[in-house]
C-alpha cells in the first residue's frame, strides 16, 4: 500500500461519511451538483487552464488544465449545490438520523447506495484528472515518483477501470470528445 492507495481510502471514506450523515435529499443534490460540476469543468478547463499559462509563465499546459479543472469542479458543484438546497425547501430536524431510520431499511439502504455512488464518483474523478496530468507532465524526479506511485497503486488500478465509462459519458452528454484530462490512462 502505497500514498496514492491511502489517499484514495480517505476521500473515498470522507465523502461517503459526508454524504451519509447529511441524509437522502442532500446526497442526491450532492450527486446532481457533481455531475453538473464534471460537464461544466469539461467545457471550460481548457479555456481557464490556458488563461492560466499565459498569465505564470512557469506553468505548463498539462498543470493549468488540471487546476482549471478543479477549480472549476469546486465552485460549479458548490453553487449547483446551493441553488438545489435553496430551490427545495429542506427543512433541518433536530436528528436526521431519526429521520432515516423512520424510512426503514430501505431508506437507509438508499442512502448507503447513493453514498457509494457520490465517493466512487468523486474518487474516479480525482484519480484520472490527476494521472492524466502526471502522464502527461514532462519527467523529472518529482513526476516520476509520482508516477512511480500510480503504477504500484492497487486502488487506482481498480479506479482505471471506472474512467472508461466517466469519459465516454461525458461525451455522449457533451455531444464532443471529451477533454484530454478525462482521457483514461492506458496502462
Amino acid at each position: 500500500m502505497n500514498i496514492v492507495d491511502l489517499l484514495v481510502i480517505l476521500v473515498f471514506l470522507g465523502v461517503f461519511a459526508l454524504a451519509f450523515f447529511v441524509g437522502v435529499v442532500r446526497s442526491l443534490a450532492m450527486l446532481i451538483a457533481l455531475a453538473v460540476g464534471v460537464l461544466g469543468a469539461s467545457i471550460a478547463c481548457g479555456t481557464i487552464g490556458g488563461q492560466l499559462v499565459s498569465r505564470i509563465a512557469s506553468m505548463s499546459d498539462d498543470m493549468g488544465r488540471l487546476i482549471a479543472f478543479v477549480i472549476l469542479l469546486a465552485l460549479i458543484v458548490s453553487g449547483v449545490y446551493y441553488v438545489l438546497m435553496r430551490s427545495f425547501s429542506v427543512s433541518r430536524l433536530r436528528t436526521r438520523i431519526t429521520t432515516e431510520s423512520r424510512g426503514g431499511i430501505t431508506l437507509s439502504l438508499v442512502l448507503v447506495v447513493l453514498s457509494a455512488m457520490l465517493a466512487v464518483g468523486v474518487v474516479t474523478i480525482l484519480t484520472q484528472a490527476s494521472e492524466r496530468t502526471i502522464v502527461d507532465l514532462q519527467p523529472n524526479s518529482t513526476v516520476v515518483s509520482i508516477d512511480h506511485q500510480f503504477r504500484d497503486s492497487l486502488l487506482a488500478d481498480q479506479v482505471r477501470h471506472l474512467t472508461p465509462y466517466l469519459y465516454e459519458g461525458v461525451g455522449d452528454v457533451l455531444h464532443t470528445t471529451a477533454p484530454q484530462i478525462l482521457l483514461p490512462v492506458g496502462r
